[in-house]
């Protein structure tokens, strides 16, 4: 049908779930939460456990839903971010959540991840 057309899964409707790969399992479950036409689509971690193949094709299946649903997703991926989001609400222990464009988000991750070496003496 349609909607397994829509997630990449065209000419394995006869197939039995335990004869797909991770990431076909992974668009069959994409395909499931479709049926229902959900105005917002709730996603943890989507791409984790798939391989780079699997993974690009998950995320050009997602990024096509831009602008026609709501996409939640959580992320440790900025690729997935970069490309999915349009805000970030960035949650780290003990802080007051914030919320943050993409642009916002990536600046923030350079700090985060960056730090000077202070040079040391090396006795010899």
């Amino acid at each position: 049908g349609p909607v397994l057309a829509s997630c990449g899964l065209s000419g394995e409707e006869t197939k039995k779930v335990t004869e797909l790969s991770g990431g076909m399992k992974q668009k069959l479950a994409l395909a499931q939460a479709l049926i229902a036409n959900p105005d917002i689509l709730m996603l943890d971690e989507p791409c984790s456990n798939l391989d780079l193949k699997s993974r690009r094709e998950f995320l050009e299946i997602l990024s096509r839903m831009k602008g026609k649903r709501t996409l939640i997703l959580t992320s440790h991926r900025l690729e997935e971010v970069r490309l999915l989001a349009q805000r970030v609400l960035w949650l780290e222990e003990g802080q007051i959540p914030r919320i943050l464009n993409v642009k916002e988000f990536e600046g923030l991750l350079r700090l985060e991840n960056s730090w000077e070496l202070e040079p040391k003496e090396i006795k010899v």
